[in-house]
Protein backbone atom coordinates (compact mmCIF):
# COMPACT_ATOMS: atom_id res chain seq x y z
CA UNK A 1 0.00 0.00 0.00
CA UNK A 2 2.69 2.54 0.82
CA UNK A 3 4.60 1.73 -2.02
CA UNK A 4 1.83 2.15 -4.30
CA UNK A 5 0.94 5.90 -2.61
CA UNK A 6 4.29 6.59 -3.33
CA UNK A 7 4.22 5.89 -6.72
CA UNK A 8 1.11 7.46 -7.60
CA UNK A 9 2.51 10.70 -5.32
CA UNK A 10 5.99 10.51 -7.59
CA UNK A 11 3.72 10.40 -10.47
CA UNK A 12 1.47 13.08 -9.67
CA UNK A 13 4.31 15.61 -8.73
CA UNK A 14 6.87 14.26 -11.39
CA UNK A 15 4.77 13.33 -14.10
CA UNK A 16 1.66 15.72 -13.72
CA UNK A 17 3.64 18.50 -12.53
CA UNK A 18 0.84 18.88 -9.42
CA UNK A 19 2.04 21.24 -6.60
CA UNK A 20 2.66 19.72 -3.08
CA UNK A 21 -1.24 21.07 -2.14
CA UNK A 22 -2.94 19.65 -5.11
CA UNK A 23 -1.22 16.00 -4.58
CA UNK A 24 -2.42 16.94 -0.53
CA UNK A 25 -6.10 17.02 -1.88
CA UNK A 26 -6.14 13.91 -4.08
CA UNK A 27 -4.34 11.51 -1.97
CA UNK A 28 -5.94 12.61 1.07
CA UNK A 29 -2.98 13.31 3.02
CA UNK A 30 -1.54 16.13 4.93
CA UNK A 31 1.15 18.45 3.20
CA UNK A 32 3.84 17.92 5.25
CA UNK A 33 3.18 14.29 4.47
CA UNK A 34 3.63 14.68 0.98
CA UNK A 35 6.25 16.98 1.55
CA UNK A 36 8.08 13.95 3.77
CA UNK A 37 7.34 11.08 1.00
CA UNK A 38 8.54 13.50 -1.73
CA UNK A 39 11.98 14.48 -0.15
CA UNK A 40 12.83 10.50 0.02
CA UNK A 41 13.26 10.86 -3.93
CA UNK A 42 16.87 12.02 -5.17
CA UNK A 43 14.86 13.87 -7.78
CA UNK A 44 13.28 15.94 -5.61
CA UNK A 45 15.10 18.80 -5.10
CA UNK A 46 16.23 19.44 -8.35
CA UNK A 47 12.18 19.97 -9.69
CA UNK A 48 11.94 21.96 -6.97
CA UNK A 49 14.60 24.35 -7.79
CA UNK A 50 13.47 24.12 -11.18
CA UNK A 51 9.69 24.82 -10.50
CA UNK A 52 11.18 27.83 -9.01
CA UNK A 53 13.09 28.85 -11.43
CA UNK A 54 10.01 28.78 -13.88
CA UNK A 55 7.80 30.77 -11.56
CA UNK A 56 10.01 33.41 -11.14
CA UNK A 57 10.53 33.87 -14.60
CA UNK A 58 6.49 33.47 -15.06
CA UNK A 59 6.01 36.20 -12.49
CA UNK A 60 9.01 38.70 -14.28
CA UNK A 61 7.48 38.01 -17.55
CA UNK A 62 3.78 39.36 -16.11
CA UNK A 63 5.42 42.24 -14.15
CA UNK A 64 6.71 43.45 -17.72
CA UNK A 65 3.16 43.16 -18.81
CA UNK A 66 1.82 45.15 -16.33
CA UNK A 67 4.38 47.54 -16.63
CA UNK A 68 4.00 47.96 -20.28
CA UNK A 69 -0.23 48.38 -20.13
CA UNK A 70 0.69 50.97 -17.32
CA UNK A 71 2.97 52.62 -20.05
CA UNK A 72 0.68 52.41 -22.41
CA UNK A 73 -2.08 53.87 -20.51
CA UNK A 74 0.40 56.82 -19.51
CA UNK A 75 1.34 57.43 -22.96
CA UNK A 76 -2.48 57.61 -24.21
CA UNK A 77 -3.01 60.37 -20.80
CA UNK A 78 -0.38 62.08 -21.99
CA UNK A 79 -1.61 62.54 -25.30
CA UNK A 80 -5.28 63.61 -24.18
CA UNK A 81 -3.16 65.98 -21.95
CA UNK A 82 -1.16 67.77 -24.42
CA UNK A 83 -4.12 67.91 -26.85
CA UNK A 84 -6.16 69.71 -24.08
CA UNK A 85 -3.30 71.85 -23.39
CA UNK A 86 -3.17 72.25 -27.15
CA UNK A 87 -6.92 73.33 -27.16
CA UNK A 88 -6.44 75.78 -24.50
CA UNK A 89 -3.61 77.22 -26.46
CA UNK A 90 -5.70 77.99 -29.39
CA UNK A 91 -8.71 79.62 -27.16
Amino acid sequence: MNLERNELIYNLYFKDKLNVSEISKKANLSISQISRILSKSSLYQQEKSNRKEENRKKHQEQAKEIMRKKNKQLSKTESRLYEWLGWLDSN
